[in-house]
């Protein structure tokens, strides 16, 4: 049955990307001269084949040194491909509301709209068409560029006090770092990872929580570059939660690794910390895609929080945001989470603010905060315009 999801999930990504392609081709062929326009089609055929083979650089057990390179470049030209489909469809979108609107106006009035808002000769209409495609060419462009430059920055550690109902005084200025969403891949190594772990080790916290999607590829390939993690320090230790990354690509082959780098991982299931006498409850729930996979919990919640102390400082890791919904109600005091990377870059910044629930950042339910990193990595596309990589750095106040 996984087999199959896989097949048919290839199925429609390869027809999406390739209508997705086409339709960027066809836009882009407006503005060559027709002789050329069979070489902008024959690169477009090329890039299309690129991006699944950076996806299946993934699966490779034995890379060789050109791997990398063309891991970037795939993953590359589909952010930039991804960002004119985009832009394209914005001024398609805004030229079919004008033929609308002028059609509506037309019925009132002898004169359209286009009189007004479009030049009356066919040759500067096409001026203008052109002018406005090559705009979102050179903006697609200027995008991917800053973002890439993002993307090759060290993480950044963003400071966050979040006030905790009823907090012990013994766990005022408790320290919590987050790590999430790190993707270690062909283009994120260990020099990466070590800027990360020595980052982590200079914060001087009580707890590290990883909320998920440690990695993308196969275990030997990234043991060498996933090595640094067990070198991560904190006074309780490093806690785990699995993302939906972790059920891609041998599961079991990754629960594995990330018990020998040390690290705690919470299956539907809590531990109770003590700090100076003060109980802290952590909970750690599966991710979603669990439901679909043979013989691996789903989330539970309810599971993870069982006989756990209700009147104890209660946390809850849970690599996706939409698990929120399922916690709120249960006494928890702060929940944390990722998977979204907030958008990662324009305009799927604004995209995932709209669908994704708590999309990135610091939010408040009755008693429960919420906090979404945006990830100490990035997937896919090696652009980011929403800042560099996020360590975070998370200190419990008590209110008032």
């Amino acid at each position: 049955m996984d087999t199959l999801r896989m097949v048919i999930f290839a199925t429609i990504a390869s027809l999406v990307l390739f209508l997705g392609t086409t339709y960027v081709g066809h836009r882009l062929a407006f503005l060559l001269p027709l002789k050329w326009r069979w070489l902008l089609w024959a690169c477009t055929g090329a890039l299309f084949v690129m991006v699944p083979a950076a996806f299946m650089l993934m699966r490779v057990r034995s890379p060789a040194f050109w791997h990398q390179p063309l891991y970037v470049t795939g993953f590359m030209v589909f952010g930039v491909m991804s960002l004119l489909f985009a832009g394209f469809l914005v001024l398609d979108l805004m030229r079919g509301l004008i033929a609308l609107a002028d059609r509506v106006v037309a019925i009132w009035s002898s004169e359209g709209l286009s009189r007004h808002l479009q030049p009356e000769s066919p040759e500067r209409r096409e001026m203008l068409a052109k002018g406005l495609r090559f705009a979102v060419a050179a903006a697609a462009l200027a995008i991917a560029g800053w973002g890439f430059r993002a993307t090759r920055k060290d993480p950044e550690v963003v400071r966050v006090d979040i006030a905790i109902h009823n907090l012990p005084a013994s766990l005022e200025g408790f320290r919590i770092v987050q790590l999430t969403d790190l993707h270690v891949c062909p283009d994120i190594g260990r020099d990466y990872v070590e800027k990360v772990v020595r980052t982590v080790n200079g914060l001087d916290a009580h707890l590290v929580a990883f909320t998920g999607d440690l990695a993308d590829g196969q275990v030997e390939v990234l043991r060498p570059d996933t090595e640094p993690l067990a070198g991560l320090r904190s006074s309780f230790g490093t806690y785990f939660v699995n993302g939906n990354h972790e059920y891609y690509s041998d599961a079991p082959g990754w629960a594995a690794r990330i018990h020998q780098l040390g690290m705690r991982n919470l299956v539907n299931e809590h531990v109770v910390l003590d700090h100076n006498g003060a109980p802290l409850v952590l909970a750690g729930v599966t991710d979603p895609q669990a439901k679909q996979m043979v013989g691996v919990a789903a989330p539970d919640v309810e599971q993870a929080l069982l006989e756990a102390p209700e009147q104890a400082t209660r946390i809850l890791l849970a690599h996706n945001p939409s698990m929120v919904k399922h916690a709120l109600g249960k006494k928890l005091d702060l929940i944390l989470c990722g998977h979204t990377h907030g958008g990662q870059y324009f305009p799927y910044t604004n995209f995932v603010n709209v669908v994704m629930p708590y999309p990135c950042g610091h939010y408040r339910e009755g008693r429960t905060n919420i906090y979404t990193s945006r990830g100490t990595g990035y997937w896919g596309p090696p652009i980011r315009t929403n800042g560099a990589g996020e360590i975070t750095l998370i200190t419990l106040r008590g209110e008032g």
